[in-house]
């Protein structure tokens, strides 16, 4: 008996040791995001940072589930011969995602796959022209969008319990952006990356 709850307690000690369900840490990243339906040739894509902490929580050896709190610098960029304009778009992004990890835990490099929906809460907007800033104070854009990202990365692990991580990430935006009422869906459209480390508890 006491060789049976011996082995019991360290077998139940080294699975603990390994599940490490839960894994928090920060991340910093870039977006270079658009919008549709601008009605204008000449857009290009809109540079941003966007930093915050990803939460990661996993009893399976494959499967995860994973939650992001990021400040995220978005918006759309016109060019024609005179100027540069640009409208910024500062949102607080809540991703939540299905992860589905190719390796188990036995590795230390694991890439993943990842889908699931984003809520964006804008924080404040802005029109840039040149070296110019002016804060949009009207109401037209919305206070909230909604979107699905998707993407893939991996998981690295640098010491027990420390894993570094690298995701790239496609949002498309399924709620019209705009808060005129002139029967255009405008919707947010961001590719971007962020690398970050995580801790495992």
């Amino acid at each position: 008996m006491k060789y049976f709850l011996s082995v019991l307690a360290l077998s139940l000690t080294t699975m603990f040791a390994w599940a490490q369900p839960n894994s928090l840490g920060p991340a910093i990243g870039a977006n270079f995001s658009s919008v549709s339906n601008l009605g204008d040739n000449n857009t290009k894509l809109s540079f941003g940072p966007t930093i915050g902490i990803n939460y990661i929580y996993s009893n399976e050896q494959k499967l995860g589930l994973g939650i992001g709190l990021f400040f995220s610098q978005e918006g759309f960029a016109l060019k024609n011969d005179l100027k540069d304009a640009k409208v910024q778009l500062n949102y607080l992004r809540v991703p939540l995602k299905g992860i589905y990890f190719f390796n188990t835990l036995a590795y230390r490099f694991r890439p993943k796959v990842f889908l699931g929906p984003s809520l964006g809460f804008l924080l404040s907007s802005y029109t840039k022209n040149d070296d110019d800033r002016v804060e949009i104070k009207d109401d037209r854009y919305q206070s909230f969008d909604l979107g699905v990202t998707g993407g893939l990365g991996f998981n690295y692990k640098l010491a027990s319990r420390t894993w570094l991580n690298l995701d790239l990430a496609y949002t498309q935006g399924l709620l019209s952006i705009n808060d005129v009422d002139d029967n255009i869906n405008r919707l947010n459209q961001n590719i971007g990356a962020t690398i970050g480390i995580s801790f495992g508890f």
